[in-house]
């Protein structure tokens, strides 16, 4: 279906969903780490979701605001400035069967924008066909709690398009709405909540609301009971195919991925064509120890934490399937390590 022909309603309906402090903890933390995603890109997953059980197809396109705060480039500071750089960026949102493949498909998309679309909104008007009609606007967390601040608090939305605060005026007449779906969202006093305006009677919207927090309280559990991290494609750059990057990570945790530098080329290539005569790429390091005597498990101990401290260590290089590329490991559990004591030998 077209969404004009779901979002048929004369006037927006307003409904407001909450989610729990141990909910909201978990989408702000843990679940996150599991396929290095932002929030956006579990609330976009969630949305997608929604929008198939409402609509019944896979794909769908959304306006994402954002405040246009995040970094961008070094030469543009913004810590002596107050308030919101509004952003507009169209994005295609797409559910799947598979949570997993709903989740990294939708952070792949949030994330090839270059820059996040810094500007693209500046390149078109936003009344134009170039942006969705259901837009997504996740402030992020507003950690103070605004009612017990004297100086300080958020003029409700509905005063301002009513015209009621003088101080401030009336937005009605100059913004355009032309959105058949509007979320809203952020996180106050540790819980998620989101404000939905939609052209849907009043039955639908609170089913529509519904199937939203119940989609997104799915997700999360999903995610909480993974007990360690993937990358995708995005995190690499596309380095290498994703059926390359599932086998590599399969077993094991990956920190990162590089393509190999000319000298890590230069020693692979010797050791493929066996050249035992050529010490180039050995060196022998000898450590003398006078008068100590070594404590052979912590000497290993203390190996394993440089191991862990440092990531070149944790290298391992691949180039059977494709390009060559060197593999930093997360996580090493032990070092090959061979103590040999000759002390007593001549």
């Amino acid at each position: 279906h077209d969404l004009g022909e779901i979002f048929t309603h004369e006037n927006k309906n307003t409904i407001s969903i909450h989610f729990s402090k141990k909910q909201t903890q978990e989408l702000l933390s843990k679940v996150n780490s599991v396929f290095s995603t932002g929030i956006n890109d579990i609330l976009l997953s969630a949305l997608s979701l929604s929008l198939s059980d409402l609509v019944g197809r896979e794909d769908h396109y959304v306006t994402l605001e954002t405040y246009g705060r995040e970094h961008y480039k070094d030469e543009l500071n913004v810590n002596n400035t107050m308030g919101w750089f509004t952003t507009f960026k169209p994005m295609k949102i797409t559910s799947h069967e598979d949570l997993r493949e709903t989740v990294i498909s939708n952070k792949e998309e949030n994330k090839r924008a270059p820059g996040n679309a810094f500007g693209y909104a500046k390149l078109y008007d936003y009344t134009d066909d170039n942006f969705s009609r259901v837009l997504f606007n996740y402030l992020g967390q507003l950690s103070t709690d605004l009612s017990k601040t004297e100086n300080f608090d958020f003029v409700p939305i509905n005063n301002l398009i009513k015209g009621e605060n003088d101080s401030v005026g009336s937005a009605q007449e100059t913004n355009i709405n032309l959105n058949y779906l509007e979320f809203n969202g952020s996180v106050q006093n540790d819980r998620l909540s989101f404000n939905i305006k939609a052209k849907l009677d009043n039955d639908q919207l609170k089913s529509f609301a519904i199937d939203y927090k119940n989609n997104l309280n799915c997700i999360i559990d999903y995610l909480a009971r993974i007990n360690r991290n993937y990358l995708t494609p995005v995190d690499i750059d596309g380095l290498v195919s994703n059926s390359l990057l599932n086998s590599l990570q399969r077993d094991s945790e990956i920190e990162a991925i590089y393509k190999a530098n000319p000298l890590q080329t230069g020693f692979i290539a010797q050791n493929l064509t066996k050249n035992t005569h050529d010490d180039a790429y050995i060196v022998d390091m000898i450590g003398e120890y006078k008068d100590i005597n070594i404590d052979d498990d912590k000497f290993k101990q203390a190996l394993l934490l440089t191991v862990k401290k440092f990531p070149s260590l944790r290298s391992a290089f691949n180039w059977q399937e494709e390009e060559l590329i060197q593999i930093i490991y997360k996580n090493i559990i032990d070092i090959d390590y061979e103590y040999i004591d000759i002390s007593n030998k001549n």
